[in-house]
């Protein structure tokens, strides 16, 4: 069975998975989803990873602008940008 489901799996290029995190968040905020803390500082990181700093802001200001308050890590983060 594992073989079996190994063998749908479809693997998508880092690049494209990395486009379609900011997509998804989008479509979690318009839908009312309420989404943490802890997932912006993932996403951030994430940018930060792929050295795009911009976007990584772009996500903080996200971040404020739904009313989540950053933490240590938040600020962790954007220092190691």
């Amino acid at each position: 069975m594992i073989k079996g489901m190994k063998k749908q799996t479809r693997f998508i290029p880092a690049e494209q998975a990395y486009l379609s995190i900011f997509t998804w968040l989008e479509e979690l905020q318009e839908n009312k989803i309420q989404v943490d803390c802890v997932l912006y500082n993932c996403i951030m990181d994430v940018c930060i990873m792929y050295r795009d700093i911009e976007k990584a802001l772009e996500v903080y200001e996200m971040m404020n602008k739904v009313d989540i308050e950053p933490n240590y890590v938040t600020f962790g983060i954007l220092i190691k940008a």
